[in-house]
């Protein structure tokens, strides 16, 4: 499904993952965050739920909105710090400030203990990293189990279990535009959007309208109408 984007395109992908650049430079668990970070990201797409991997200058200019992390005209529910027990001080601000504002903040294993203000041992890193404690999980099923518990899922079909069809988000003006792969013929799938639907057909340009099984304020069940590999 492809449409004409330009400058009101938001990406609306629920789940920013921090880069853990500072935790290699600081050589504080460098290799053990790396490879947390994408760990999660594998997973993360295995189960359709859409991420991206954000550093921390973007965070730094992100700000805070309706419980959402906003940037370049992306927006994040939830922020996932990747065993970094080395952070910007930034970063650790950033995530205080949201998860205060009602933003959803994963410590997934170690807390920072260090940043490049201070060093390590700062009274203050560690005052923001013990606020953000009761965010801390100790898997990424753990972590994916606390969204589903919070925000729902995007998008999430029924019957095709832990192996979800892999789903992009994109905002485009007025509509919300799905990219969906691997969903079965038939599968009943759930978006959290509302209005009327159409397919787009990205190689001749065509639209059909389809019809919803079934709408709430909220969210949308629709029977999806192509074969897996389609």
């Amino acid at each position: 499904m492809l449409g004409r984007f330009d400058a009101t395109n938001i990406v609306d992908a629920d789940v920013a993952v921090m880069y853990p650049v500072a935790a290699v430079e600081a050589g504080r668990g460098g290799k053990e965050s790396v490879d947390t970070a994408f760990t999660t990201g594998r997973s993360l797409y295995g189960q359709g739920i859409d991420f991206d991997f954000m550093d921390f200058e973007s965070l730094a200019r992100a700000y805070v909105e309706d419980r959402k992390l906003k940037v370049a005209g992306e927006e994040y529910r939830v922020l996932v710090l990747p065993a970094m027990r080395a952070v910007r001080h930034s970063t650790l601000v950033k995530a205080v400030e949201f998860q205060r504002a009602g933003g959803i903040v994963l410590m997934l294993g170690d807390a920072p203990m260090a940043s490049e203000k201070s060093g390590e041992g700062d009274p203050e890193v560690l005052a923001l990293a013990s606020e953000l404690g009761q965010s801390a999980v100790r898997s990424v099923e753990e972590a994916v189990a606390r969204m589903d518990g919070t925000i729902g899922r995007d998008f999430h079909c029924a019957g095709a279990g832990a192996a979800q069809p892999s789903v992009l988000h994109r905002k485009a003006g007025k509509r919300d535009v799905y990219l969906v792969y691997g969903a079965s013929k038939g599968d009943e799938c759930t978006l959290r959007s509302t209005g009327m639907l159409e397919l787009w057909d990205p190689w001749t340009g065509s639209t059909t309208t389809l019809r919803a099984v079934r709408q709430t304020a909220d969210s949308t069940v629709v029977r999806m109408p192509l074969e897996k590999t389609e």
